[in-house]
C-alpha cells in the first residue's frame, strides 16, 4: 500500500488525493449549495463584479478602501418573511 509521501510525489497520486478530497462536496444536494444573499453589495466597478456579503449599509461602507467602489442594495436579496403571531 502506498504511503502518503509516495502519493504526494507522483502526479497520479496527487490527483487522486485531490479528487478524494472533493468527493464529499459532490454529494451535497443542490438546495444546500445555494449562496446566501445579504441585503447590501459592494460594487467594485463595471467589470470587476460585486460582493453581496453585508448585512448593513454601514458594514459595506466600512469595506470601501480608497474610493474603489460604492455600496448599494442587493437586487437579488429577498427579506425573510416574519412569522405570524397568534392571539393569546
Amino acid at each position: 500500500m502506498p504511503t502518503l509521501t509516495s502519493l504526494l510525489r507522483s502526479r497520479t497520486g496527487l490527483a487522486s488525493l485531490a479528487l478524494a478530497g472533493l468527493l464529499p462536496f459532490a454529494a451535497v444536494p443542490a438546495e444546500a449549495q445555494v449562496a446566501i444573499e445579504y441585503p447590501y453589495c459592494l460594487m467594485q466597478g463595471r467589470h470587476t463584479g460585486q460582493s453581496c456579503t453585508f448585512m448593513t449599509l454601514q458594514q459595506c461602507q466600512a469595506s470601501i478602501s480608497a474610493n474603489s467602489g460604492f455600496c448599494d442594495r442587493n437586487p437579488r436579496y429577498i427579506a425573510p418573511s416574519r412569522p405570524v403571531r397568534g392571539h393569546r
